[in-house]
C-alpha cells in the first residue's frame, strides 16, 4: 500500500504532510475583475507552494503542501493564483483550524494551552477573539436594530431591516476579508 502522506519535521515537531496541487480554469481575473473570453485571456504562470496548518489527523499534527496554479491576466499583465475555501488568500492557517480555536475559546481553557493544542501563537488566538467579538456585537446590533423598528408598521420594518442588513452584510464580508496570519 502506497502512502499518500510523508513524515517532515518543522522545527521541534513532526507532522504528516500532505501534497496536493490546486488549478483550475479561471472565470475572471481576482486582480482587475475582468471575464476571460476569446477576447479576454489569461495563461497558466507556473505554481505557488503553500505549507497550510491543518486539523491533527489520528493525534498527528497535519499540513497540507498545496501547490497553488498561478495565472497571469493579459488584460491588466497582473498575476493571480488559483483559491480555495480551505485557506484564507495569503493565510497558512485552515479556516477549519480557525473554527476549532473559535469553539474552543467558548469552553474555560486558557488561551496559552489553547495556541499549544493547535500549534499557533497567541497573537493569532487574540486576533480570532476579537473578530468573534465583533461578529457577535454585529448579531447584538441586528437584534436591537430590529425590536427598535418594532413601531413602524410591518412593510416599513421590512424595507428599512432588508437596508440594514444589506449595509451590515457588507461590514461582515469586510469582516471575514480581514487575513488572520501567523
Amino acid at each position: 500500500m502506497e502512502k499518500f502522506y510523508k513524515i517532515e519535521k518543522f522545527g521541534n515537531i513532526k507532522y504528516k504532510v500532505i501534497e496536493a496541487t490546486l488549478s483550475y480554469e479561471p472565470v475572471y481575473c481576482h486582480r482587475c475583475g475582468c471575464t476571460f473570453n476569446k477576447e479576454q485571456t489569461y495563461e497558466k504562470n507556473g505554481f505557488k507552494t503553500s505549507n497550510i496548518l491543518m486539523l491533527d489527523v489520528c493525534n498527528h499534527g497535519c499540513i497540507l503542501r498545496l501547490h497553488k496554479q498561478r495565472f497571469l491576466c493579459h488584460s491588466c499583465n497582473k498575476k493571480f493564483f488559483a483559491r480555495t475555501k480551505i485557506v484564507n488568500d495569503g493565510c497558512f492557517i485552515s479556516n477549519q483550524v480557525k473554527y476549532a480555536i473559535a469553539l474552543e475559546l467558548k469552553n474555560k481553557i486558557s488561551e496559552k494551552d489553547i495556541a499549544k493544542r493547535y500549534r499557533v501563537s497567541l497573537i493569532l488566538l487574540k486576533e480570532l477573539l476579537i473578530l468573534i467579538m465583533m461578529v457577535k456585537n454585529f448579531i447584538n446590533i441586528i437584534y436591537l436594530k430590529f425590536f427598535l423598528l418594532m413601531n413602524l408598521n410591518l412593510l416599513s420594518q421590512l424595507m428599512v431591516l432588508l437596508v440594514f442588513i444589506c449595509v451590515m452584510v457588507k461590514q461582515v464580508k469586510l469582516l471575514i476579508s480581514l487575513k488572520i496570519e501567523n
